[in-house]
């Protein structure tokens, strides 16, 4: 039986320690058997891509914590 991959979306920055987190991320569910997709962006493409992309969960980096209404507004 097929799983949906809940899409979880981090945001940063400039995009390079999310996709660090990404990376384990992905391989942590892996282990576990957990089915997700992650992806992780930089702060300045974040508007297009929410306006565009569905995604089940947004988590911001500290140092982009004020796109936080943004984020869930476009959702």
């Amino acid at each position: 039986m097929a799983m949906d991959k809940n899409r979880i979306l981090l945001i940063c920055s400039a995009g390079m320690s999310t996709s660090m987190l990404m990376t384990k991320m992905q391989k942590c569910a892996e282990e576990r058997g957990i089915y997700i997709e992650v992806m992780a962006i930089a702060s300045t493409i974040a508007d297009k891509f929410l306006a565009k992309e569905k995604v089940d969960v947004v988590l911001l980096g500290p140092q982009v914590k004020y796109l936080r209404g943004r984020a869930e507004h476009k959702q």
